[in-house]
């Protein structure tokens, strides 16, 4: 709710320039979010006491719009605002009104909003005990593991929520809520919002909420100084984008100064009132709540400040007045109120004067707080900055009279009251994570280095977890600089330890070097303390905090190296903090330590080395004497380590991987705690069987993984097991079921402000559309989606849609733009050293070397592959090697190394299979889970059809006609099963081709027609059809129609740049124009083995 932010009641603003106008716009704006259900944006711009608040306050008045609130705060703490829209939505009347009721008693999309507020709770840490038991029913899980200090703790989930996705949490949350009812988004004093929360709307919330009908409104004053550069950034993003105003309130010019005197003092000539709009434009500059204060001076002064209007003081004199009439108690009441801050808390303030006062109660401050309140020409107003545990809070009339009081003081006197205000803070709120920041501040201000630099530890922590690197390590900056001539005594050693960790956790991804240093000295000290103390009663108080120093110091340090490409530091040090954790309990740092190495193995292709350490540490963890209370650990390593088998086509070693880390899982006590994990383990079992093509087993596990997804209220796990249960309908061949749940999800998430979410959808959405041939639909669907993020700058999203268009592009026959993209992506994998992504990379760009008749460079770019494929041991050699066989093919003179290269990609298949093989007997001997039936083992199903492909060509270029045909046959029928329009495309044009081969070019017909009916409209691939038509209709002696065709080739050819196939086709035309001639078609009946060779030795491959 908007509080009473100023004193427009005494005059109607509308009379003035300006404010009509703005008032109007606002109006508007907020019409068009209703009528179009699309964001609008307003910034009111205007210098402090301009009324700007009021006139949204009046909007809201008059149209009723539900109002989520925040405004910005001097107080370092990152998202302060997010935390204040949170409160603001729990007052709105309809979330009130369906919080009250039962889940079951309210539609599923109110159940969905309130569940993802709900899953705010932990990330925002509230307090609150009635904010907490209100959503409680929507998200138990924030109750379970409840600390004593009120907020979960990891108990409750496997992977605790990290306080980074506060705004990409709130940010769907909240534009999950304005689909349910458009909502005004309030945020006042721009200006003094932290940095963090700027960035984030300008990266990420607003981006995220083009489609969601919000308007939002936002008000500031000019500033300078640092944080002009965040607020100017800001600024400029939301000007540029679609629909925003941005409109400036200036003060009063000197001649419409009248039109306020005017209205509050009548009766007065006209020459007499140009001279007292005269000096009250120059006691005030023009600033409306300065003119409004003086004109109430002049009211209660009368008839001789008519007389002599060169008395009206300026704005500051009327302050000190007016504070002068004051009582004594009132002037310190008000001073202690504005050293806590523009907003302060009676309780506080009641507290610190029973300290430097003569001692009044509580009842007494809160009585004279509120009085002050009361006053018509007041310093106060009653005020609600936060969810607080008691004690009323107040704040100053604006931001002059807040400074004003507070440079009142003496320099000596304000330490002093920021020393007591610091202490009863503490007394209020204890270590309350809202006031932590505030503490911070106040000790520093009260020159108590060594409790100003505890909080700056805990502000410095706090910044890092919500993503504000910059800023943590500022404070961790400021609160080392504070202890430097501190003594060494074991608190304050402590407090260094926890510095210096922060400090490295800031500066790890920006100044890494750096980082290195702050982190050893964390690790150095705790480690020293450590052995020193290690038997001395002093230090139990603080072991933990020194330990988990130094856990956290190797964890990060290890982290680091990675990132400084220093492979042997950073596994050593994963590999000690791993260690460590399991020795001291922490499991979520053994997972996040095994995560960073499970990355770096495979990006290097040493995944073997990565199963061993998964071995290593599983058993470790099994000797240890709490074992029954490890064995969650021990499942999210083993559904990793099947991740990772089944990243390597190893499918039986991933799914019996699976069914172990299932297994642990099954005598939990509370198995339902752990949604996630089960959630991941199905999903990975879904996938295995989905590639092995048992596709009722894969449904089963999908509807499995959609369940437990429901279970954990994650949204993007719930999209992803249904986008996993349309994929495997897809290649069930049941292509209308799984384009229906494609649309549904786009549906129920396209205009949802969880964008991460909407991407995926529509990247699996374009994945299904090019696999059933609509290349258009996917291009219209993936180009705006690439522009959106790489407008948003989410480069690393928009790297993989690039990708994903290069390859459609290729399909399309746009070669020359998507060899740039994948040149480029090439550069950029070579300079990080992203070894696996060099082997995808360089394949693509030998495909489409092969296809513009490039074979040295295709062949080189296929032999690149190899070589890192053979240096990492990656399992993608098998489909390196097929690259570079179907190159072959296309060169007669090089048969002989095709058969060589298809031969042993075939038996890299098969030798990868016939070992799981051999693993299933050994399990059958151990009665563990069976694994796949070994006929049905296929791996990926692809590679396998585009490798019969490829076989099928090779025995037809060895004249073996029968095996070809069986074999393109079999190909065909596979491609066709799992709506591979493309693969059963070129198997009809293969099958064709053989029978042309055969002298049975009516059959050949028949299999070519099939082909162009198969192939997408859009693929180039179409111009072959129309090549092999040609022939056909030659070899029929139908010249018309074959000369048609032919040209319909020529030109498609043509366009598509690919003059050797021009050249290709051109040679049919001749033997088309020879049986003109002749009248002798039979001559052309069967195609031999020169143009075979020559002609159509491209054609289908």
């Amino acid at each position: 709710m908007v509080g009473n932010r100023g004193r427009s009641d005494i005059m109607d603003l509308s009379i003035l320039p300006g404010y009509a106008e703005i008032l109007s716009e606002v109006k508007a704006a907020w019409q068009d979010v209703q009528d179009s259900q699309s964001l609008r944006i307003v910034l009111i711009e205007g210098e402090s006491g301009s009324h700007k608040t009021d006139i949204v306050k009046r909007f809201l008045d008059e149209t009723k719009a539900p109002c989520v609130f925040a405004q910005g705060y001097r107080i370092p703490e990152s998202y302060f605002p997010l935390r204040m829209a949170f409160e603001s939505w729990m007052e709105l009347e309809e979330v009130q009104k369906h919080l009250k009721q039962l889940p079951d008693q309210v539609a599923r999309d109110w159940q969905s909003a309130l569940t993802l507020f709900a899953q705010l709770l932990p990330v925002l840490r509230l307090t609150d005990t009635k904010t907490r038991e209100q959503l409680a029913r929507w998200q138990p899980s924030t109750l379970q593991g409840a600390t004593d200090s009120g907020f979960p703790g990891a108990e409750g989930s496997s992977y605790p929520m990290t306080i980074m996705t506060l705004p990409r949490l709130f940010t769907i949350a909240l534009g999950e809520l304005a689909r349910l009812m458009p909502i005004v988004f309030f945020l006042d004093n721009l200006d003094l919002i932290d940095t963090a929360t700027l960035e984030a709307f300008c990266t990420d919330i607003l981006p995220s909420w083009k489609n969601i009908p919000i308007l939002f409104v936002a008000t500031f004053a000019s500033i300078s100084g640092e944080e002009l550069a965040a607020l100017s950034k800001f600024i400029e993003t939301a000007r540029n984008m679609q629909h925003a105003r941005h409109m400036e309130l200036v003060n009063i010019a000197e001649g419409d100064i009248h039109l306020v005197l005017g209205e509050q003092i009548s009766n007065l000539a006209a020459d007499k009132l140009a001279v007292l709009v005269h000096h009250v434009y120059r006691a005030t500059r023009g600033n409306l709540a300065q003119i409004q204060d003086v004109v109430e001076w002049i009211q209660s002064e009368g008839a001789q400040v008519f007389a002599n209007p060169e008395s009206i003081p300026s704005h500051v004199r009327l302050c000190q007045r007016r504070f002068d009439q004051l009582g004594e108690l009132e002037r310190k009441v008000l001073q202690i109120g504005a050293v806590q801050g523009i907003s302060f808390c009676s309780k506080v303030v009641a507290d610190v004067a029973c300290c430097v006062l003569d001692g009044n109660s509580q009842e007494e401050i809160d009585r004279l707080l509120n009085d002050l309140a009361g006053k018509s020409r007041s310093f106060i107003r009653s005020g609600k900055v936060e969810v607080v545990r008691g004690g009323n809070w107040y704040e100053f009339l604006g931001r002059r009279i807040h400074a004003w009081v507070y440079e009142s003081i003496s320099e000596e006197t304000r330490k002093w009251y920021h020393r007591e205000i610091g202490h009863a803070l503490e007394n209020v709120y204890k270590e309350d994570v809202i006031i932590t920041s505030l503490l911070a501040d106040h000790f520093k201000k009260g020159n108590l280095a060594k409790e100003s630099a505890h909080y700056f530890a805990k502000v410095a922590r706090q910044s890092n977890e919500w993503g504000d690197s910059q800023l943590a390590g500022k404070y961790a900056q400021e609160g080392l600089r504070l202890l430097e001539s501190a003594e060494d005594v074991l608190e304050v050693c402590c407090i260094r330890c926890q510095l210096f960790l922060e400090k490295g956790r800031a500066l790890k991804n920006v100044r890494p070097y750096e980082a290195v240093e702050a982190l050893e000295e964390s690790s150095r000290i705790a480690f020293s303390v450590l052995e020193v103390t290690e038997a001395s009663e002093e230090i139990d108080g603080m072991r933990e905090e020194f330990e988990s120093c130094e856990l956290e110091a190797s964890l990060h340090l290890g982290e680091t190296w990675l990132i400084l490409n220093d492979w042997e530091q950073g596994f050593k040090r994963l590999s000690e903090t791993i260690d460590l954790a399991i020795e001291q309990g922490k499991d979520t740092v053994v997972i996040g330590a095994m995560e960073m190495l499970r990355d770096q193995y495979y990006r290097r292709g040493e995944t073997e080395k990565y199963f061993e350490l998964c071995d290593e540490k599983v058993k470790v963890l099994q000797s240890i004497s709490i074992f029954p209370d490890k064995r969650v650990i021990i499942a999210e390593i083993l559904e990793d380590k099947g991740w990772m088998y089944l990243g390597q086509g190893k499918s039986n070693r991933a799914l019996r991987t699976f069914w172990q880390a299932q297994g642990f899982l099954e005598y939990l006590s509370n198995p339902e705690k752990y949604p996630e994990i089960h959630y991941k383990i199905y999903m990975g079992k879904a996938d295995v069987l989905h590639r092995s093509r048992d596709v009722a087993r894969a449904l089963q596990e999908a509807e499995e993984a959609i369940k437990w997804a429901d279970v954990s209220q994650q949204r993007r796990y719930q999209a992803l097991a249904r986008v996993a249960r349309a994929t495997i309908l897809s290649h069930a061949g049941e292509t209308r079921t799984s384009e229906k749940e494609y649309q549904d999800l786009l549906d129920r998430y396209e205009n949802s402000a969880d964008w991460v979410t909407v991407v995926y959808l529509k990247e699996k959405y374009g994945d299904f559309l090019i696999l059933t041939g609509k290349l258009s639909e996917a291009k219209n669907l993936l180009q705006p989606l690439y522009e959106d993020l790489t407008a948003m700058g989410n480069l690393l999203w928009a790297q993989r849609i690039r990708v994903q268009l290069a390859k459609l592009d290729s399909y399309m026959g746009k070669f020359h733009r998507s060899l740039t993209v994948f040149q480029q992506l090439l550069g950029e994998a070579t300079a990080r050293n992203d070894k696996v992504g060099q082997i995808a990379l360089l394949n693509h760009l030998g495909d489409i070397y092969r296809l513009q008749n490039r074979a040295g460079e295709a062949e080189q770019a296929h032999l690149r592959a190899i070589y890192i494929c053979q240096e990492i041991q990656s399992t993608r050699l098998v489909d390196s090697l097929h690259h570079l066989g179907r190159v072959h093919l296309t060169n007669w003179t090089h048969i002989e190394q095709a058969e060589e290269k298809l031969t042993e990609a075939e038996e890299r298949l098969v030798t990868s299979d016939s070992l799981d093989a051999r693993l299933d007997e050994a399990a059958e001997e151990k009665k563990e889970e069976p694994a796949l039936p070994y006929e049905e083992r296929t791996g990926y199903i692809k590679d396998y059809n585009h490798l019969r492909l490829s076989k099928g060509r090779l025995f037809l270029c060895q004249n073996r006609l029968d095996d070809s045909l069986k074999m393109l046959r079999k190909a065909t029928s596979a491609a066709l099963k799992v709506n591979d329009r493309l693969s059963s495309g070129l198997g009809y044009l293969n099958v064709g081709l053989v029978y042309l081969c055969q002298g049975k070019p009516e059959e050949a017909l028949k299999m070519t027609e099939y082909a162009l009916d198969e192939l997408p409209t859009e693929s180039w691939r179409k111009a072959e059809g129309h090549h092999l038509l040609a022939r056909c209709y030659l070899a029929m002696g139908e010249l018309e129609k074959a000369r048609e065709h032919a040209d319909t080739a020529k030109t498609r050819f043509i366009n598509l740049g690919l003059f050797h196939r021009v050249n290709q086709v051109e040679s049919t035309e001749l033997y088309i124009t020879e049986a003109g001639k002749t009248g002798n078609v039979e001559k052309w009946r069967c195609l031999d083995e020169m143009e075979l060779r020559f002609d159509f030795n491209h054609l289908g491959i």
